[in-house]
């Protein structure tokens, strides 16, 4: 799925904003090329354990194919809206095989081998790593900004702690406003629906945590009121669509 988002700017300068959604199965994964050729991959989908001990590898498979696809040669920014196998691991294969200006996370630590091995990558590649925080903002060029509106602070005693404290991004290009919500689900989303001055209201929405039943928070989607919304699906034995 690939969505141009053209600048509300004069004809003559239009460019597009390219966001892509890659068909990862059940997991997330989209690419976003700038109009001035700024490379960022938010997660990276991934395969449960059962399915890496099979071989699969959604990140050989079909992340970094469709990057050479695309002729990607370094990506500036790779995004980790939270720890679990479904949008970490396919990222093991793209930062082994490409050039990686950043990492960004949200610094939740897990014990699971495949985040050990994501931290090992960052370090043996001299990759420079940051753990944000709401309020900060990533200058993308081309009036092109992504800002981080949760968390503000890890809260590790959430129910769901490490969906619970996702990533939640919102790219703006010339009028049009995406988010991204990593696997959200209700007691946040129900708390960012209530906080007042919070910029939730934009034209796109990916759905938080698959669409699962603890993500359909009515006041949530009241707050952001989407014109688009785009569901991350696949075969899976969690109760999602």
């Amino acid at each position: 799925v690939v969505l141009l988002f053209v600048s509300s700017l004069p004809p003559a300068v239009r460019r597009p904003l390219e966001v892509t959604a890659l068909n990862v199965g059940q997991g997330d994964c989209f690419y976003v090329r700038t109009p001035s050729g700024v490379h960022l991959l938010l997660d990276g989908g991934g395969d449960s354990p059962y399915w890496q001990e099979r071989g699969r590898n959604v990140g050989r498979e079909r992340v970094v194919p469709y990057l050479r696809h695309r002729q990607v040669e370094r990506l500036d920014y790779v995004i980790l809206s939270h720890p679990h196998e479904d949008h970490l691991f396919g990222l093991l294969a793209v930062l082994q095989e490409f050039e990686v200006g950043m990492v960004i996370d949200n610094g939740h630590e897990h014990t699971s081998p495949t985040y050990e091995r994501y931290l090992d990558l960052i370090r043996d590649k001299g990759i420079a790593y940051h753990s944000a925080r709401a309020g900060e903002v990533l200058e993308l060029g081309d009036g092109i900004t992504l800002t981080v509106l949760y968390p503000a602070e890890l809260r590790p005693n959430l129910p769901a702690a490490y969906n619970n404290n996702s990533l939640l991004l919102r790219l703006d290009y010339g009028g049009v406003g995406m988010l991204f919500t990593g696997d959200l689900e209700a007691p946040v989303l129900y708390d960012l629906a209530q906080e007042r001055g919070l910029a939730l209201r934009a034209q796109w929405l990916k759905v938080p945590h698959h669409g699962s039943k603890g993500s359909l928070v009515q006041e949530f989607y009241d707050a952001v009121d989407p014109v688009w919304a785009l569901i991350s699906v696949g075969e899976n034995n969690f109760g999602h669509p």
